[in-house]
């Protein structure tokens, strides 16, 4: 399993931010695209003279103007009318040459002075802050992203997940102490056939409306042994599945939701959202696949399911199959076959992935990076976040910092992270300069970083330095 996820946790002090300050260059005008502003707003956006808006911007445009107006008939209470996406368009050196800002009355070019303050994320990261006095969703586009996303589905996506999380989780309960995503290596094949299997029948009951039934019963036995057999899991997973859950669904929803949807629409669309035939690999992947075809599911079976779902903590499967009378059955020997091949093969990538920080551990003459995190808000990626010997480790980083006229870009590399902290190894000849670091390889770039130099009680070399907003 390989596939590229960000840390989108609302309460996590851990992030990427890029300086902006005044790196902008090019933003002196403003300007309003009117060919999405069919819903009209308060915003001071239609009051900016027109000119010429960037196409993934435009793209942007038209789906938060065609969706964000009915999120609220997504979610009980979510205004996104009142929310604005500011966009980074970045340059190969993480530069800003332009600044978008985009609402449901159109979109227009963002001048530096009122960006003033604001930090722009990674490509592909994000982070909250506000424009006008409004809360918004910051994002960063690059060339290879703006190339790849040309009709900005993705951005348009990350935009509406992620206000979820930091606006409209404020009823969600905290994640209590001993939670994570972190999952002990290597991955046992078990308790992803068991979640795997609740997935396959509640999609079951999905495709097959008039023998639901059968389905949610038998998602529920799945569900049952999986919390039986792994509880610590199962706790541990759970803020994941309920915070993730609800943000998949209302993020699936808001690319279906328009003012004029019919219910016979939105559930044909529904389902062409649905992933089939796929084996996610990990507890925190599932949560959201799990979370968004559970809620579909309470849709019809539980219509005013939505009204307590954050202050009941409880996952969006409990909330649907809680209250089911199980029905045992075996695996389905495909979904059996498919998650066992591919557990073998990221367990095979994991050993390739954890080999340099085995290597480290032992060999006490690398010098280790640690970053403190704790100031800044965000996100960073990664492939696979795991407990190895007493360590969390995530493979596959993929995060960038700021530091007091310094920068650590980091690009599939495995770190070990500790609380508010990533500890990276560092190459065995490396040097620092008047307090400085200079790093650059296929996997870091890290230039002028100011770090204080230090010794651990093994007598390893350990340079420190803090992230800053």
């Amino acid at each position: 399993m390989s596939t590229r996820r960000f840390l989108s946790r609302p309460i996590v002090a851990v992030v990427t931010p890029l300086l902006l300050g005044s790196l902008i260059a090019g933003c002196s005008t403003q300007s309003t695209d009117n060919t999405a502003a069919a819903h009209k707003s308060n915003s001071a956006f239609s009051k900016v003279p027109s000119v010429e808006v960037a196409p993934h911007i435009k793209a942007l445009a038209a789906k938060v103007n065609k969706h964000w107006p009915a999120i609220d008939k997504v979610w009980p209470g979510a205004d996104y009318t009142k929310h604005v996406a500011v966009v980074f368009d970045l340059d190969e050196s993480n530069k800003a040459q332009r600044v978008w800002a985009v609402d449901t009355n159109g979109a227009r070019q963002v001048s530096e002075k009122e960006v003033e303050g604001l930090t722009a994320p990674m490509p592909g990261g994000y982070s909250p802050g506000s424009l006008e006095g409004r809360s918004a969703i910051l994002l960063s586009t690059s060339k290879e992203t703006r190339e790849k996303d040309a009709d900005a589905s993705e951005l348009y996506r990350f935009a509406s997940h992620e206000l979820v999380h930091f606006y409209h989780q404020e009823d969600l309960a905290p994640e209590s102490e001993g939670e994570g995503r972190a999952q002990d290596y290597p991955l046992q094949t078990r308790p992803r056939l068991l979640r795997q299997m609740i997935y396959h029948n509640l999609v079951q009951a999905v495709d097959n409306e008039g023998e639901s039934d059968k389905f949610l019963r038998r998602a529920a036995y799945w569900h049952n042994q999986w919390k039986t057999e792994f509880p610590e899991e199962y706790k541990a997973v759970a803020w994941t599945d309920i915070a993730e859950g609800h943000a998949r669904y209302v993020e699936n929803l808001a690319t279906i939701e328009t003012k004029n949807i019919t219910s016979e629409q939105r559930r044909d669309e529904e389902k062409k959202l649905i992933q089939r035939d796929t084996v996610f690999g990990a507890a925190d992947v599932e949560s959201y696949e799990i979370g968004y075809v559970a809620g579909i599911l309470l849709d019809v079976k539980k219509p005013d399911w939505k009204e307590h779902f954050l202050r009941s903590n409880k996952t969006p499967a409990d909330a649907l199959l809680g209250e089911i009378n199980p029905l045992e059955e075996n695996p389905n020997p495909q979904v059996e076959k498919s998650v066992k091949e591919d557990l073998k093969a990221t367990n095979d990538d994991l050993a390739k992935a954890i080999e340099p920080i085995d290597n480290a551990e032992a060999d006490k003459t690398i010098p280790y990076l640690i970053v403190d995190t704790s100031k800044v808000k965000g996100s960073y990626g990664g492939k696979n976040f795991i407990r190895h010997r007493g360590k969390e480790i995530t493979t596959g980083f993929f995060a960038s910092y700021q530091s007091k006229g310094g920068s650590a870009d980091f690009q599939d590399f495995s770190v070990i992270t500790k609380e508010n902290h990533i500890i990276v190894p560092l190459p065995k000849d490396t040097q620092v300069k008047n307090g400085r670091l200079n790093i650059e390889n296929e996997s870091m770039r890290i230039k002028n970083l100011e770090v204080t130099e230090t010794r651990d009680n093994e007598s390893r070399l350990v340079y420190r330095a803090t992230a800053e907003n």
